[in-house]
């Protein structure tokens, strides 16, 4: 049965709202002023503004989260057991004598490392689909309502997206482990840290909440080319036309610039949030 703990989204690894990773992105946010003499200032605020977008978030939030441990956590975990038959069984079809290969301790660290890129690939291909399919933008504009950014924005996403994002995301992964699974049996061990994949661990310790605030933290123009930075996908917020559509990523920003809706942030810049007329 699933969880109804209120605090199951605060004391569970694998929830977004882990005290950890909120913690670490507290810290960062004390510290950035102190690693600079001029603090960037904080774009507009309007505190009935934003009590306003904050009631809307928590209720995103408290419907998406018992939709997933409800009605989408038990499907996935179906989903995954079924791709991942499906991939073993079509690879016995090619190599009907079996194939196993000895990958050693590295191979725990290439499932690790390459379950996260296609996941991210997926969320990259999806998110940009959301925003040049006019059908999907329907939903996805949702997300996009913000003019405000908090970290329960991430919540603030229509149910039909979150299942189509969920679905999509798990069945990458699950095509990752079928095969890894398939060359290298009684070998794979997922790399995790409080039961997460190791690599998404650190990424949730890099800032992960200060996407969505009003805490402007960049990488600088090299590390942005690689990775996405909070700055970056509050750039991704901004109504600005120079900004639309850019920067889809969720931890890679490389798939942003092969598909040149890359953004490199350089100084605070002064971004006003939510959809425009035409949206």
């Amino acid at each position: 049965m699933a969880n109804v703990n209120p605090f199951y989204f605060f004391l569970n690894s694998s929830s977004l709202f882990y005290w950890p990773y909120l913690l670490s992105s507290i810290l960062i946010a004390c510290v950035l002023p102190l690693l600079s003499t001029k603090v960037a200032p904080l774009n507009k605020f309007n505190s009935e503004k934003a009590l306003r977008s904050f009631v809307h978030d928590l209720l995103f939030f408290v419907v998406n989260s018992y939709l997933a441990l409800f009605l989408l956590t038990p499907n996935l975990a179906v989903l995954m057991h079924g791709i991942e038959s499906y991939v073993n069984d079509c690879l016995q079809g090619i190599f009907t004598n079996g194939f196993t290969l000895e990958g050693g301790h590295s191979i725990h660290w290439y499932y690790t490392f390459i379950s996260v890129v296609a996941y991210d690939l997926a969320f990259f291909l999806v998110h940009l689909l959301a925003h040049k399919n006019r059908f999907i933008w329907r939903f996805h504009r949702v997300h996009h309502t913000a003019k405000i950014l908090t970290p329960i924005t991430v919540f603030r996403i229509h149910p039909f997206e979150m299942m189509f994002m969920a679905v999509i995301t798990t069945a990458s992964v699950a095509l990752v482990y079928g095969v890894f699974k398939f060359f290298w049996p009684n070998q794979l061990t997922l790399v995790s840290v409080w039961g997460i994949n190791g690599f998404l661990f650190l990424f949730y310790f890099t800032g992960y909440h200060l996407r969505h605030s009003a805490v402007w933290f960049s990488y600088g123009p090299i590390l942005e080319r690689i990775l996405i930075s909070p700055a970056q996908h509050q750039v991704h917020h901004s109504c600005k036309p120079v900004h639309r559509d850019k920067n889809m990523g969720l931890i890679f920003s490389v798939w942003d610039g092969l598909f040149g809706t890359l953004y490199i942030t350089n100084k605070r810049e002064q971004l006003e949030f939510g959809l425009t007329k035409k949206d």
